[in-house]
């Protein structure tokens, strides 16, 4: 019997077969996700921005939480 990290079969069945999906994960994340992204341009980055420049969701919530920061806080 060789030595393996699970002792379960299932650990063992499917220990190839995750260690091949992680390695085609990294290689997709690594190459074909920085090149879509470059394709896509700001839109893909920062898909809920309104017209003019910081005046998006983000902006919009932190001015809310920032007029009554204790009760976003106390709540």
């Amino acid at each position: 019997m060789k030595p393996t990290f699970s002792d379960l079969p299932a650990g063992q069945t499917f220990g190839p077969a995750v260690a091949i999906a992680v390695s085609c994960w990294a290689a997709v994340s690594l190459t074909f996700l920085p090149s879509a992204l470059m394709l896509c341009g700001r839109r893909a980055l920062r898909p809920f921005t309104a017209a003019e420049p910081g005046e998006g969701r983000c902006t919009t919530v932190g001015r809310a939480i920032g007029r009554r920061p204790r009760r976003v806080w106390a709540g």
